[in-house]
């Protein structure tokens, strides 16, 4: 608005008893924003690991969908957590909850049968507690919160 040389000043000297309100929106967003910074960065590092493995491997999406079959979930890809819109972190997070069975036997087989180094640290961030899934689940519950 421009306390000094905007609109908002300008306005003030032509009416001296305006009051002025900031956006509320832009406020909120400037809340929630802060507040998403504090969310662990971990958890944003994980789900592009997860992505990453699977995005140039026809192979090893097709290996996915076997074993979301075989968990009885449906079939989806996995879902990419864009930099730019740090909402779009939920919908990854509820994705990869909705197939952490799958995911979990996934990243098993290729470790153990491929031995591959970046299955083992992806395996590894599925059984440490900062990815667990009630984590996740927090995670989310803040995001519906904050947009709320």
């Amino acid at each position: 608005m421009g306390n000094i040389k905007g609109l908002k000043s300008k306005l003030k000297n032509l009416s001296p008893n305006l009051v002025s309100i900031g956006c509320t929106c832009h406020s909120l967003h400037l809340c929630a924003s802060y507040a998403s910074k504090k969310l662990p960065d971990e958890v944003e590092q994980f789900a592009r690991d997860i992505y990453n493995f699977f995005s140039n491997s026809s192979k090893k999406q097709i290996e996915l969908n076997e074993c979301q079959v075989f968990a009885e979930e449906k079939p989806t890809k996995i879902l990419y957590p864009s930099q730019t819109r740090w909402l779009s972190l939920r919908a990854v997070v509820n994705r990869i909850l909705d197939h952490w069975s799958s995911l979990t036997l996934f990243f098993q087989r290729a470790f153990l049968e491929d031995n591959l180094p970046a299955a083992e640290n992806i395996l590894l961030g599925l059984r440490n507690p900062i990815h667990s899934q009630e984590s996740l689940k927090v995670l989310v519950t803040l995001d519906s919160i904050i947009i709320r």
